[in-house]
């Protein structure tokens, strides 16, 4: 990712070598699209404005600090950590710890990157192991959570499964309208008046009942989210749909021309016309 955005700033100055770039704000145009995919953990480079170069001749490294060098898009698939060497996957790993460490000790930090930073270290302690072993994430039941931590604030890509309890439906339900609009809702359930309520009440992008994911497979239906899940949705034909576009034209003659368009707007009869045609 490093040596895109490198590549992007000689695109942007095709006549500066990338050494004459290194420091602060030496990058100041825009970029070419810098889509960043990342395959090992712990670098961040894919939301940074740093790029790490080694310079192979001089053997040093040096650093480009520049806000164009900030990806335009990341993607983020912990799968592609899984084939990593173990030995890289635990380099990798401690890279991700010392970073989390560093978030949370910085000067440049706010009570929610801290607490955030303090929940990256326990999830590198917990993982690293079974990570090194397996290259992969063990499947993780987490208890004791509340909406405020740091678990429930984002969309988790693993195999992590938060639990809260509650005691009464009608109140849980009442608390899930407050919450942000999901991308997806489960419901375990053989109670048709709660699965009426949670279908008929809560919004969602889409989900099942009594089974996970198999909404995403049939053509017919469509997937998308609403609200801060996204809007709009594709599969089969609203995936056409999504990416048409509807071009909306008035052809007015040239033969009228109606005056009541124009100011002063000071006639009744003006005005009585105009709020016929808006209605």
């Amino acid at each position: 990712m490093d040596c895109a955005k490198a590549v992007g700033a000689r695109a942007a100055y095709p006549k500066k070598s990338v050494g004459k770039m290194k420091g602060i704000l030496r990058v100041l145009r825009p970029l070419p699209t810098l889509i960043a995919i990342p395959t090992t953990a712990g670098t961040g480079s894919e939301v940074t404005l740093a790029a790490v170069i080694t310079d192979g001749e001089k053997h040093h490294k040096y650093a480009l600090m520049s806000f164009p060098l900030i990806p335009h898009y990341t993607v983020l698939d912990p799968k592609l950590t899984y084939s990593l060497p173990k030995g890289l996957t635990a380099t990798t790993g401690m890279d991700a710890l010392t970073h989390a460490v560093e978030a949370n000790i910085g000067r440049s930090t706010t009570k929610e990157t801290r607490r955030l930073a303090l929940e990256a270290v326990k999830l590198v302690f917990q993982n690293i192991e079974t990570a090194f072993e397996a290259c992969r994430i063990a499947p993780t039941v987490m208890d004791g959570v509340t909406y405020d931590d740091a678990v429930m604030g984002e969309e988790i890509f693993g195999p992590v499964m938060p639990i809260i309890t509650f005691d009464d439906f009608e109140v849980i339900v009442r608390e899930l309208k407050n919450k942000p609009k999901p991308l997806a809702l489960y419901l375990f359930s053989s109670n048709k008046k709660h699965i009426n309520t949670v279908t008929r009440t809560l919004s969602y992008g889409g989900g099942c009942i009594n089974d996970v994911i198999i909404h995403l497979a049939t053509s017919g239906m469509s997937f998308g989210g609403v609200g801060e899940s996204g809007m709009g949705s594709y599969h089969g034909k609203d995936g056409f749909d999504a990416f048409s576009h509807y071009k909306s034209i008035v052809d007015r003659k040239v033969w009228l021309d109606l005056p009541m368009r124009y100011q002063p707007y000071k006639s009744k009869l003006y005005e009585t016309l105009l709020h016929i045609f808006l209605k």
